[in-house]
Parts: C-alpha cells; structure tokens; sequence
C-alpha cells in the first residue's frame, strides 16, 4: 500500500456513493428489497486492503448503514465487525483476493445482518411477517447483494487502479 491517505479518500468516496445509492433508488419486488450497497463497500474494502482500512470500513458502514436501515440502529456495528475480525484471522488465508470472494462474504453477510434487522423489529415494534414471505425476501436480498458486491468490487477495483492504490495483477494466477 503506497498511500494510506489516498485509500481513506477513496473509501469515503466509495461509501458516500453506496449510501446514497442505497438510499435513492427504490426497493422493487411485492418484497420491498433495497439492495445494500453498503455491504459491497464495506465487503470490498475489508477484504482488499489491510486491517486498519477494514477497521475503517467498519465504522463507516455502521454510521452510513445503520442511519439509513429502519431497525434498532446497532445491526451493521454487529455484523461488520464480527466479519471484520472473520476476513482477518480466517477468510485472507482461505480465499482469493478477488471480486468473487467478495461476493461471496457478502452472501451470508447480509443474510446475517437482514435476520438481526427483522428481529429488532420484531422486538421494537411488534410487526411480524409470514415466514415463507421473510425466507424468500431474505434469500433474494442475500442473492442480490452477492451479485451487486461482484460488480461493484470491480468497479472498486479498476477505480483504485485508476487513482493509483492498486497496481494491476494477474488474477488468473492468484
């Protein structure tokens, strides 16, 4: 890593955009799915790059997440730092560093972070939904984010590049 200063900006810029993406296109389906794109960005970061930019990640997830989700407030706080501490003692040795990789923390990453959410709604407000209506919009959203966390890693990816954080190499080789 070259510039510790230039990987803060860039994540900044990264995590503005996804909020606001997050929070201006409109959820679609009989579902009401949102697609997080915070988790890409906290996903893509915390996996890419060492344990401070993660740890920086965490936090700004938690700020922009949990200030745009309508649950108890403490949801990305949790799971982003227990998944924080997950990339860093297992995940960095398992799998490739890559936009698939990614995706795929992202999958049980969000499928952990929606049931946290339910349940503090459930909790706080004493709503409660079917359960085939909750699996289904659970294993879609998890599916969505996994799918959005690819594109969007290498969108992050080719921008570092571009800014200068990253060099370019050979992912076929690992």
């Amino acid at each position: 890593m070259k510039n510790n200063g230039k990987v803060v900006l860039s994540l900044i810029i990264a995590f503005v955009l996804s909020a606001y993406l997050q929070d201006r296109l409109p959820s679609f389906t009989v579902y009401a799915i949102k697609i997080p794109f915070i988790i890409a960005a906290f996903v893509y970061f915390a996996f890419r790059h060492n344990w401070i930019i993660g740890i920086i990640a965490t936090a700004l997830s938690a700020v922009f997440g949990d200030g745009l989700s309508l649950s108890c407030g403490i949801a990305y706080l949790i799971v982003c730092s227990l998944t924080t501490i997950l990339i860093y003692f297992f995940l960095k040795k398992q799998l490739v560093e890559n936009s698939i990789s990614c995706g795929l923390i992202a999958l049980p990453l969000t499928l952990v972070l929606l049931l946290i959410q339910y349940f503090c709604i459930v909790v706080y407000e004493g709503v409660s939904l079917p359960f085939y209506f909750l699996l289904t919009k659970l294993l879609l959203t998890a599916v969505i984010t996994a799918i959005v966390t690819v594109v969007l890693s290498e969108l992050f990816y080719r921008f570092e590049i571009i800014v200068g954080n990253k060099e370019v190499v050979n992912e076929e080789l690992g």
